[in-house]
């Protein structure tokens, strides 16, 4: 029998290294970012620049949508075309294609149709990897509607493929913290508690509003017969990449901006959004989510035995110990934040992390009883034999 002093301080210990994983990410990025900037000197040296079809798929308006197709048609790369792409040609997205591509010579519209797969932006992808001119070119390029990526993004996306041992490369979003209240909320949630896990050059996952890849190895993968299936783009792309044995990575400058201001609603919706598609897609990702959520469940046991405390004495130690929880977080939140230069973020962090702390893990309960999610105006469903089927669209409207 271990005595109860001896279990205490063994207690007292595990929280104490459960506190210090935001810190210890934050070390784990600020190593990658310096390691980074030696790798990808040395890579800039060799001669690369491919033909690259560079997809966007679109669906109504996004914030800084204008701003954003002008900056993905005046990227400084001299190969590439972009393939914009929409499922209905009454999309007011199309309406301000048309208008914006008007004298680029570098661009395609293309409108898809739904046989391909449920999911819209999929469905999507799909049939701009078999326009002629994406199949013949070496490299695709995928990126997202709300991203405003800087005239350098498309090179330093493509860089890395230069080593033939990696096989996806990946950007991810970084959301501005002057949009309201739970707008900043989701960019804490977003900036500082999810970036650092795709932060690496052997990640499980990929952010699908950045990704390069060979053409050839998208062709061999088999992922576009997977993606027929599929909700998600990048978690079952970055899984067959893994499967022929090529590495997934992280390219730092391709941490681009995404605007756009949120309700409480919508901050819970897309949190849910992103934890239910790991459940269906990626469940080590998402039971590794749950992990992460450990410290915050540790800071709000300490916050309920508080009070408790008071008429307990014998509790104060444990409540005192689980406190310890929040500074250490908050430390490890603003490194992060700092580490990327993110100093809006770094301001918000003691109350993002209580507040976008509750709703993620009130969004993950829920991600596991649900298997509906409204994306973008359709309402999906996940069948138990784990079939797709659209449940309801609302148009994107015109």
């Amino acid at each position: 029998m271990i005595p109860i002093d001896g279990a205490f301080e063994i207690f007292a210990a595990v929280v104490f290294v459960l506190g210090l994983s935001q810190i210890l990410l934050a070390l784990r990025c600020h190593l990658y970012l310096r390691s980074y900037e030696t790798k990808s000197s040395r890579r800039l040296c060799d001669s690369f620049d491919p033909p690259v079809a560079l997809i966007c798929p679109c669906r109504g308006l996004d914030p800084g949508f204008e701003q954003n197709i002008i900056s993905m048609l005046t990227l400084n790369y001299q190969a590439y075309r972009i393939f914009f792409v929409v499922s209905d040609p009454n999309d007011r997205a199309h309406r301000a294609l048309r208008s914006l591509t008007a004298g680029h010579p570098n661009c395609q519209i293309v409108i898809s149709d739904r046989v391909r797969s449920p999911g819209d932006k999929i469905n999507n992808l799909l049939a701009a990897v078999n326009v002629s001119e994406a199949r013949s070119a070496e490299l695709l390029a995928f990126i997202d509607s709300d991203v405003n990526p800087h005239p350098e993004w498309l090179r330093d996306l493509i860089t890395p493929l230069v080593d033939p041992a990696v096989g996806l490369t990946t950007g991810y979003r970084h959301y501005q913290t002057d949009s309201g209240f739970w707008s900043t909320m989701r960019a804490v949630a977003n900036n500082v508690a999810m970036t650092p896990h795709l932060v690496g050059d052997r990640l499980q996952v990929a952010w699908g509003g950045a990704m390069a890849m060979r053409r050839r190895d998208f062709d061999r993968s088999g992922v576009e017969e997977i993606w027929r299936r599929a909700l998600s783009d990048d978690l079952t792309l970055a899984t067959a990449i893994r499967r022929l044995g090529l590495r997934i990575e992280f390219v730092p400058k391709c941490l681009t901006n995404s605007l756009g201001n949120c309700t409480m609603r919508e901050c819970y919706a897309w949190l849910r959004r992103q934890l239910f598609v790991a459940r269906m897609y990626s469940p080590a990702l998402w039971r590794g989510a749950f992990i992460s959520f450990v410290p915050m469940l540790l800071i709000f046991a300490g916050i309920m035995l508080s009070p408790l405390s008071l008429a307990f004495p014998s509790l104060r130690m444990t409540a005192i110990t689980l406190l310890v929880v929040l500074p250490l977080q908050v430390i490890g939140g603003w490194l992060t934040a700092l580490i990327f230069k993110d100093y809006r973020t770094a301001l918000w962090v003691p109350v993002g992390i209580l507040f976008s702390g509750a709703l993620s893990i009130a969004a993950f309960v829920h991600s596991a009883f649900t298997r509906q999610l409204t994306w973008r105006g359709i309402t999906y469903r996940f069948l138990p034999t784990g079939d797709l089927i659209v449940v309801q669209r609302q148009e994107p409207g015109t």
